[in-house]
């Protein structure tokens, strides 16, 4: 059975001979506390969204369309406290999160989130300006080249967006308002 099958058989609850595995990655103080109990790290790609031979992970393809804002908001330090800082990310949200204990860039814990980009009716209809699908850069070089016709041809499951940016319509309302404010 190819990965594609698999996950086909799957989605539409039919028999399938293991369950599809996707991983969606692992925090950077755990790979390096696995490192330091003899896993080879170096040997390994790591690259957890397309899939790992070593993990025994299905092999998927992401076609590249930003579903993300374009533009996107500053991201920009807003204040420095002691052991944190203030932040304001790409997708608007501002938070406080903890500058110690990072590895490769990875924070070793979730920010505390203060502000969201929607708070009000009007905040959203401004908001909205940043998903237009007419934006040349949501899509790929290769758009319109490679087409569905090679992409049907494939063994390996296709998602359609970057990792993370296809979960769902309560994904992205709570990254414009917060679980809170959403629930």
């Amino acid at each position: 059975m190819t990965p594609r099958e698999r996950f086909h058989a799957c989605m539409n609850y039919g028999p399938a001979d293991r369950v599809p595995n996707h991983e969606v990655g692992t925090w950077a103080q755990t790979k390096l506390r696995w490192r330091d109990e003899g896993l080879p790290v170096d040997d390994l790609h790591w690259d957890w969204f397309v899939g790992d031979p070593h993990w025994e992970m299905d092999p998927r393809e992401y076609l590249d369309v930003r579903f993300d804002m374009l533009p996107p908001f500053a991201e920009k330090v807003l204040a420095r406290e002691g052991e944190t800082e203030v932040i304001q990310r790409a997708n608007g949200v501002v938070s406080r999160a903890l500058v110690t204990g990072a590895a490769e860039g990875m924070r070793a814990s979730m920010d505390e989130y203060l502000r969201f980009p929607v708070a009000k009716a009007e905040d959203f209809r401004a908001l909205k300006a940043r998903y237009r699908p007419s934006t040349p850069s949501r899509y790929p070089a290769y758009w319109r080249e490679f087409g569905a016709r090679v992409w049907a041809q494939r063994e390996h499951v296709l998602v359609l967006g970057r990792n993370c940016s296809t979960l769902g319509f309560y994904w992205r309302a709570r990254e414009w308002m917060g679980t809170e404010n959403l629930s």
